[in-house]
């Protein structure tokens, strides 16, 4: 990396500071800018770098890399490339996440005590979270393609983080509030309240406020499937169409929190081809709606995928698919699986549909192999998944059994039937 020069007063006590904010560090948690580093134009410091990303200083030609702890002055650009993002903590203000495909150029807006960061946005998007300590803080300043000055303010749902985002495209800014809602003002105009569903697009001509399609409702694989995942064979990922949808966008991640994504591609058909690497364990997609300016609405239930070895056993043993139990009031139902691992913990769910986390009769965590439950007449699907390091199902569906009212009958051996012949 190609050295800073320095070109401030204090260059001694600057180089110092530069040195300790940019040691490399295993947290991916890093304190905020000290007030001495007010003094020395700090603006940001990167607190996790992801994949490719690179700061350009203010009055250079060049880009060069940046790490944890790359400290970021007015002037200065943060760049990120495919697949890549940063997180930075600012000197004040929320933490702001700079997405994939962006390029924003890092400003100080004000002076001394009153000073506050500013974010001018070329392309891309940021995405900023306000904790509820945080709450009633000055708003984020951004700047619009147009050279307007616009203030952002968060409110916090309650005790719970706000969030919002906000990006650029069509030469125009949006602010999308993703919980809690944002206050948003132009050049010191009435400021509108933006709700979650909604957002506020800031375009030469003014302030609008516009509603966002729905999430759609994904539809296959269903929740928590085995697939055996090979190397170029395709998974069709498939969601319900939303009728003020202009396209998709698919994420698939190695993590639940989507921090390692595989997949982040923007599609028009409500479908993707999902080719999964042989080395994946667990997968997990969803998906969100972009209406005609390139918006994307939020995100619907994520799902999970756990890919296995071609042939691997179905640990459920009993009852059968499709079994029918009659009983005049409930029947005692008796369900059973094989040991995956010597002394390994269970959670067993039973559901009145294929979907084991929603609509739930009964949810029973357990050490032992089988499970005796009561159920009244009704159609019931359950599984079992293996309590280890989060929840894994020991089968592929969902098995479905069925409860009929009605006294059981007793079926004769032909030998009595035959007596008095």
């Amino acid at each position: 990396m190609r050295p800073i020069r320095l070109r401030r007063p204090f260059a001694a006590a600057a180089a110092a500071v530069g040195l300790l904010l940019g040691c490399q560090c295993e947290s991916s948690s890093l304190p905020r800018p000290t007030d001495a580093g007010r003094l020395l134009g700090i603006v940001a410091t990167c607190s996790q770098v992801e994949g490719e990303v690179s700061v350009r200083r203010a009055g250079e030609a060049y880009w060069e890399a940046a790490q944890v702890g790359t400290t970021l002055r007015g002037g200065d650009w943060l760049r990120t490339g495919r697949g890549s993002w940063s997180q930075i903590a600012l000197v004040r203000g929320p933490s702001v996440t700079v997405d994939e495909g962006t390029v924003v150029e890092i400003g100080l807006l004000g002076t001394g005590s009153e000073s506050r960061p500013l974010l001018a946005l070329e392309s891309g998007s940021v995405r900023a979270r306000q904790e509820a300590s945080q709450a009633g803080s000055a708003p984020l300043a951004f700047r619009t393609p147009d050279g307007r000055l616009v203030d952002v303010a968060a409110r916090n749902p309650g005790q719970e983080p706000a969030l919002f985002e906000v990006s650029v495209s069509g030469g125009a800014l949006h602010v999308v509030p993703r919980r809690g809602s944002t206050v948003v003002s132009v050049g010191g105009a009435q400021p509108q309240e933006t709700a979650e569903g909604s957002a506020a697009e800031l375009a030469p001509e003014g302030l609008h406020i516009e509603a966002l399609p729905a999430f759609p409702e994904s539809r296959s694989p269903g929740v928590d499937v085995r697939l055996p995942c090979l190397q170029g064979q395709a998974v069709a990922l498939l969601w319900a169409p939303v009728e003020a949808a202009r396209a998709y966008r698919v994420q698939v991640a190695r993590d639940l929190s989507f921090q390692r994504l595989v997949v982040n591609e923007v599609v028009r058909p409500p479908s993707f081809e999902l080719k999964p690497s042989d080395q994946a364990k667990m997968l997990a997609w969803r998906v969100a709606s972009v209406d005609a300016k390139g918006r994307s609405s939020d995100f619907g239930f994520a799902r999970r995928i756990f890919c296995e070895a071609p042939g691997q056993p179905d640990y459920l043993l009993g009852p059968e698919n499709g079994a029918v139990y009659v009983a005049e009031r409930k029947a005692a139902v008796r369900l059973s699986w094989r040991e995956v691992e010597p002394g390994a913990g269970y959670h067993v769910a039973i559901a009145r549909g294929p979907d084991l986390a929603r609509d739930v009769v009964r949810a029973e965590s357990t050490r032992e192999r089988e499970l005796e439950v009561s159920l009244e007449p009704g159609t019931y699907f359950w599984g079992v998944y293996l309590d280890s390091e989060g929840l894994t199902p020991l089968s592929e569906a969902p098995r479905k059994l069925k409860v009929v009212a009605g006294a059981p009958r007793l079926r004769l051996p032909d030998v009595i039937k035959s007596w008095g012949e």
